[in-house]
This record gives C-alpha cells, sequence and structure tokens, in this order.
C-alpha cells in the first residue's frame, strides 16, 4: 500500500542521503525524510512535488558537483513553481523505467504535460 508516496521500506533509504538542511527548490519542503528513489541510480524524488534530486554520485559525474543537485534543467524551474504555486499538485517527474507500477505519478505527469501544453511551453 503507498503511504506519503513510499511504496517500500527501501524507499525510506533515500532520506539518508541528504542533509538536515537541503531544501526543495520548488516546493521549499525539507529532502530530509521526504523523498523516495526513481529507478534511476542514486536519483529520489521530493514526495510533495515529485521533483527529482541526485542524492548518490554515479560513475562519471564531476566530483564537484554538489549533492543533492535538482536534476531539472535551470530553465524549467520557473514553470514547475508556476505549475506548483497554482496547483499545489505533485508533477510525477523523476526516472521511471516500468511505469505500470508507478500509475499514479503517470497521472501526475499527464497532469502537468496538459497544464504546459496550454500554455504554450515546449
Amino acid at each position: 500500500m503507498v503511504k506519503s508516496g513510499v511504496r517500500h521500506d527501501y524507499d525510506l533509504r533515500s532520506n539518508l542521503c541528504t542533509d538536515d538542511e537541503a531544501m526543495c527548490v520548488v516546493c521549499d519542503e525539507k529532502l530530509k525524510g521526504n523523498t523516495r528513489w526513481t529507478d534511476s541510480f542514486g536519483e529520489a524524488v521530493c514526495i510533495t512535488c515529485e521533483i527529482p534530486y541526485q542524492l548518490l554520485r554515479p560513475s562519471g559525474m564531476a566530483e564537484d558537483v554538489e549533492l543533492p543537485k535538482c536534476n531539472i534543467k535551470p530553465e524549467w524551474l520557473p514553470r514547475l513553481k508556476e505549475y506548483w504555486e497554482e496547483k499545489r499538485q505533485p508533477m510525477g517527474l523523476g526516472t521511471y523505467l516500468i511505469t505500470r507500477d508507478y500509475e499514479e505519478d503517470l497521472e501526475h505527469r499527464r497532469t502537468f504535460g496538459r497544464w504546459c501544453e496550454e500554455r504554450g511551453y515546449g
């Protein structure tokens, strides 16, 4: 049973990878205690708004990249914040390989996609 976006105890381990001060750049919630893993190595989403963050360093990532790192292109952040302020709904972003396992997230992503299309955000 999904509870606050957490599907398995394993998801809770993502919360061990954030410090107490890290905040979500979209919904302003603390990331500590508010993340769950996606299907991509070291990537988790904020449970509140479903914005993805890189919490663990994959091979090939430069050592000088500060973690957690928001996995969204900077030019999209104002749009995501606009959506959050208007709707206060999760966006279903993050890397998922088998979407049937994440039906609720996929519906959130579709809703966000329709909102973007209505505004001409490509």
